[in-house]
């Protein structure tokens, strides 16, 4: 009866992300021309990164409860500056900000959920809902 719990709660959670994630698309390509640029390219650096924190979070309740967070500073760091440089690119290039000898194409959607999910699987092991209480 678990494990049916378990697969339900993964079916559902992939077919709410992925409604999120086709939603966030269509609204980000709906824009006006005369809707803020800024606003724009922010939007479209952080729908997807919500998307991938999403999908980590679905990972963290399976995570081993511990006295303290611990969290993989060596995998975030590794593995997300490189994607937070793809994610990102839509508001730097919008800054006008161009760093020589790095890739400018970019598939932001991707890299994006790839960062969220990055962030939130590096958290080795969480506190129990009651110590959270406590402090």
């Amino acid at each position: 009866m678990k494990q049916m719990v378990r697969f339900l709660f993964y079916l559902l959670g992939i077919l709410l992300i992925g409604y999120l994630y086709n939603y966030g698309l269509e609204f980000t390509r709906s824009f006006e021309i005369s809707f803020h640029s800024y606003l724009k390219a922010f939007l479209i650096v952080a729908y997807p990164m919500s998307i991938g924190i999403l999908l980590g979070l679905m990972e963290v309740i399976s995570k081993p409860r511990v006295s303290k967070l611990e969290y993989n500073w060596v995998f975030a760091l590794g593995a997300g500056i490189p994607l937070a440089y793809l994610t990102f690119q839509p508001l730097l290039l919008r800054f006008h900000i161009v760093l020589p000898y790095l890739p400018h194409s970019f598939n932001y959607p991707i890299s994006g959920i790839l960062l969220g999910f990055v962030l939130v699987s590096a958290i080795k092991g969480i506190p129990p809902y009651d110590l959270l209480r406590k402090n």
